[in-house]
């Protein structure tokens, strides 16, 4: 059994958005985050049984591998993927398969195991607009508005020198990156942070109709921008977080950023803040664990028990 793939375009967001409005807005299959990290032009999808299927290419050691989300005939589909993968060569499993595809599944016949480094946390948007339950941040958004001043704007994502200034902050992060990776004697692989680079190049080729859900900001220090954030509403109670940078010579920039961005999607009706997955990665784990998620979406692998 086949099905017939495409390479994932614009145009695509209709079809895409189609089967993902109907489940929790798991950050893998957000259109503007397949299409922005789709870096070169791997990224596969399909409609098998009525469900969406992404061919995917494995985040960390870049490995493609079949996934799904879709509540058709899901064992069958399961079932017809690992085939697929089996005869392309690929090891058989799926991986990334949401909970609501997951929980469908015969486990007499499907082994289904929690893919822990790729749960999405989820914040209570209220917690992220106001802190109350975190001191520690704030007392970080505190010190930073008191030294600094509350100087944070909407951004315009098409208009070039908001685009400059965010490469510009990405040079900064990247330059950080690479004097810890020198001081800790880590090498670091050609396209490490370039990744990072055309992802938001994507992004910005988006259209205005493709951003409409997007809202970015930017705070300011002395005029010169010290952080951004990008972020989307994906679904009625959900906002998203895309790309984000901050100076880290500014203590409490970023969550200063994040509780402007609660403020402005609460009028939207926003009551959940999806910050993504951690990678297994130790410093982001620590990091995204610290503003208290709520809840994960969780996703799993999936094989054929042996028989």
């Amino acid at each position: 059994m086949s099905i017939k793939l495409k390479q994932l375009e614009l145009s695509d967001k209709d079809f895409v958005v189609n089967v993902t409005s109907r489940f929790q807005p798991y950050s893998d299959y957000n259109f503007l985050s397949m299409w922005s990290w789709d870096v070169r032009n791997e990224l596969r999808i399909g409609d098998l049984n009525g469900n969406l299927v992404v061919k995917f290419n494995d985040y960390v050691t870049g490995d493609p591998f079949y996934s799904f989300l879709g509540d058709k005939k899901v064992g069958q589909t399961a079932g017809e993927l690992l085939e697929m993968a089996k005869a392309e060569g690929l090891k058989a499993v799926l991986k990334l398969v949401p909970e609501e595809c997951a929980s469908a599944l015969d486990q007499s016949r499907f082994l289904v195991e929690e893919s822990r480094d790729n749960f999405d946390y989820i914040y209570p948007l209220e917690e992220i607009r106001t802190y109350s339950s975190n001191a520690r941040y704030r007392q970080a958004t505190a010190s930073f508005v008191r030294k600094h001043g509350q100087d944070v704007r909407e951004l315009y994502l098409h208009d070039q020198s908001t685009q400059d200034m965010i490469f510009k902050l990405i040079d900064l992060w990247v330059d950080n990156k690479l004097k810890k990776a020198e001081q800790n004697n880590r090498p670091v692989a050609q396209d490490e942070f370039s990744n990072e680079y055309e992802a938001v190049r994507r992004l910005f080729r988006a259209t205005v109709e493709h951003l409409a859900d997007v809202k970015s900001f930017g705070v300011f220090v002395g005029g010169q921008m010290a952080g951004f954030l990008i972020d989307e509403k994906a679904a009625p109670d959900y906002c998203i977080s895309h790309f984000g940078k901050v100076n880290v010579a500014y203590a409490g920039a970023m969550q200063l950023l994040m509780q402007n961005s609660a403020e402005a999607f609460k009028r939207d009706g926003v009551k959940f803040y999806n910050d993504e997955q951690d990678l297994g990665l130790d410093n982001l784990r620590a990091s995204k664990s610290a503003y208290g998620p709520s809840k994960f979406l969780k996703k799993h692998t999936v094989s054929l028990r042996a028989r």
